[in-house]
């Protein structure tokens, strides 16, 4: 499978949850979950840039993880933090694929190829059937035209030879899943 049919498979544009946001069906409470529990995987990118070998990037990305913290603060003021075992399992994928550079690379690009469209679409879902809640929304305009970053990534993994191609590939598959099921997770959840 090449980058874009695993990433096509597992879309989170196609996510259940993410297209209750763009409906407005999301509950204040599943924003807030979803705001603490996918916060505690912002806050790991950066770590994935500096194995890429991209130092002033990781930093931009330590900002974002602050401007993360404003959505969330903005939604219901809590520590973040991953409790449910899809978010912690997704915790795991993460820092084990940013432990080598093929494998950061497959794991950042699952992620940040989907980021411009998905930060496009709740964006739009905020300001459609939220506008009333005053979330913030500074992490997601940031991110609604941010392709600059997949694609360093894209011509960082055609740079890999074979075998690394291959690491970055299953890094990717392994870290689309753990977004998905992440989400999932999230929205299982039972709200009391």
């Amino acid at each position: 499978m090449t980058f874009s049919d695993i990433i096509n498979e597992h879309s989170l544009l196609k996510h259940p949850f993410y297209l209750a946001w763009n409906e407005g069906k999301l509950t204040r409470k599943q924003l807030a979950l979803y705001s603490c529990e996918w916060g505690t995987f912002i806050r790991q990118i950066s770590k994935g840039w500096k194995i890429a070998g991209e130092h002033k990037i990781a930093a931009e990305e330590m900002e974002h993880f602050k401007l993360w913290e404003k959505f969330a603060d903005s939604i219901c003021p809590q520590m973040i933090c991953s409790r449910l075992k899809p978010s912690i399992q997704l915790l795991w994928t993460t820092e084990n694929n940013f432990k080598r550079y093929a494998s950061a690379l497959g794991a950042l690009y699952a992620f940040e190829l989907q980021q411009p469209a998905t930060a496009k679409s709740k964006l739009e879902g905020i300001r459609k059937h939220y506008s009333d809640q005053k979330i913030d929304e500074a992490y997601f305009i940031k991110h609604v035209d941010d392709w600059q970053e997949p694609r360093l990534l894209a011509e960082k993994i055609s740079a890999l030879h074979e075998h690394e191609k291959a690491i970055a590939n299953k890094a990717c598959a392994d870290q689309c899943i753990a977004l998905w099921d992440a989400l999932s997770g999230i929205m299982d959840e039972k709200m009391n």
